[in-house]
């Protein structure tokens, strides 16, 4: 029976198998491997992609660094050149502003300005006259009549931020007037001053005349006039004079019953001139063709361009005019030299005396403690009476001394407070 029953056992366990559950378990192994795989390959490709991302910023953040670096170094380059650019074009300024100024380049920034009158008479011929050295010339219809005058460009530079030159140009007026007046207007204002001499009226005189301009028309300026024709003048009025004798002896008259014209004398015109620069302190130039007045125009206008910029010196015995050599010298040996032609400046003064008295004496202060240095006043006028005077070398050479003349003169240029005394 139990054999049976095993029998059977065996029989439904042969016919209902039971069922195999490994498969099932290796898919869910394999299921779950996946999952770690891809859990895995999402944390490797997350880790890659931070990764990537920093590698970009740091490739972002070097490449940024890189690109200001050499905008920086451009930048720097730029204004660098820049500064350079700069410097050239100051250097350039400065150059063309010296050059502005050379003799020979300070007349063409001048403008002569005619009135209408004059333009209608000179503008030719003191064109061709200008030219020569570059001076403008132009027509000033606001001057009075016979009036010229003048004006200077005045050049400003500056550079601007991109290193351009800016040029700025503005004209300043001159304070000189030349005031052109023909042979006929000038006698006509000389006869006013020779009738008010007298003590009679005049309409008008040349005094009055030269003292309204300066006082209404052109103050705080030079005057200057300038008459043309008075050599003509003086040929027609001698002309008139023998004319009118001529006449009187064909018609038997004797000389003196016809009136004479008003005119004036050679001896007439210098007195007037100088009166009136005593008087007003116009200068006063006679000139005779109109080719004349055109050399002095030119020559005024030279003058006035060169002011500016001469030399002023109060003496003639300058020592940069005492010799053209450019060598630097002791302030020694220049100050000798001043000395020296100091002392020439007095009447019948040579060389060779002004020479021993610097010899003995080199500066003035040496000589004047000198003098302080005597006992009495008669002793320091003859100080310099027994200096030895050399002349000639050889068998020509000769000496003489320096005398009590010139040694008191000296003194008293020296050591004199009054300022009256005359050198005698």
């Amino acid at each position: 029976m139990a054999v049976l029953l095993d029998s059977d056992n065996n029989s439904d366990s042969e016919s209902n198998p039971l069922p195999d559950f490994s498969c099932v378990f290796d898919v869910a192994s394999s299921k779950s491997s996946d999952r770690h795989g891809c859990l895995q390959n999402s944390r490797e490709k997350a880790i890659n992609l931070t990764k990537r991302k920093r590698n970009m910023v740091v490739d972002h953040e070097r490449t940024t660094a890189k690109m200001d670096r050499k905008l920086q170094r451009e930048a720097d380059r730029r204004e660098k050149r820049l500064r350079k650019d700069k410097e050239k074009a100051s250097q350039k300024t400065e150059r063309e502003a010296r050059a502005e100024v050379k003799p020979g380049e300070r007349q063409k920034q001048m403008t002569v300005m005619l009135g209408e009158d004059l333009s209608e008479l000179l503008l030719e011929e003191l064109g061709r006259g200008l030219v020569e050295y570059d001076i403008q010339l132009e027509t000033a219809r606001h001057l009075t009549s016979g009036t010229v005058r003048w004006k200077r460009a005045v050049h400003t530079r500056s550079v601007d931020q991109t290193a351009q030159i800016l040029l700025n140009k503005e004209y300043s007026l001159e304070g000189h007037v030349l005031i052109c007046l023909t042979a006929k207007e000038f006698v006509s204002l000389l006869l006013g001053d020779r009738e008010l001499r007298m003590g009679r009226t005049a309409d008008k005189s040349l005094i009055q005349f030269v003292e309204h301009l300066i006082r209404e028309s052109y103050p705080e300026c030079q005057l200057t006039v300038a008459v043309s024709g008075m050599e003509a003048y003086y040929r027609s009025i001698k002309t008139k004079h023998n004319r009118q004798f001529k006449q009187q002896v064909r018609d038997g008259i004797t000389t003196g019953t016809h009136s004479q014209p008003q005119s004036v004398s050679k001896t007439d015109v210098q007195e007037g001139l100088v009166n009136v620069q005593l008087q007003t302190g116009c200068v006063v130039r006679l000139v005779e063709k109109s080719s004349h007045l055109v050399e002095l125009i030119v020559h005024f206008t030279r003058a006035i361009a060169d002011k500016p910029y001469k030399k002023t010196s109060l003496f003639s015995f300058h020592p940069d005019q005492a010799t053209s050599s450019k060598k630097k010298t002791d302030q020694k040996t220049e100050a000798s030299v001043a000395w020296q032609h100091m002392v020439m400046q007095f009447t019948n003064v040579s060389s060779q005396v002004a020479a021993a008295i610097v010899t003995e004496y080199p500066t003035p202060s040496s000589l004047y403690k000198a003098y302080q240095s005597c006992t009495n006043v008669k002793e320091a006028e003859l100080l310099l009476q027994n200096i030895t005077v050399r002349r000639g070398v050889g068998v020509t050479a000769s000496s003489r001394r320096v005398g009590p003349i010139f040694s008191r003169r000296l003194h008293s240029f020296l050591t004199d407070t009054d300022g009256q005394t005359t050198l005698s």
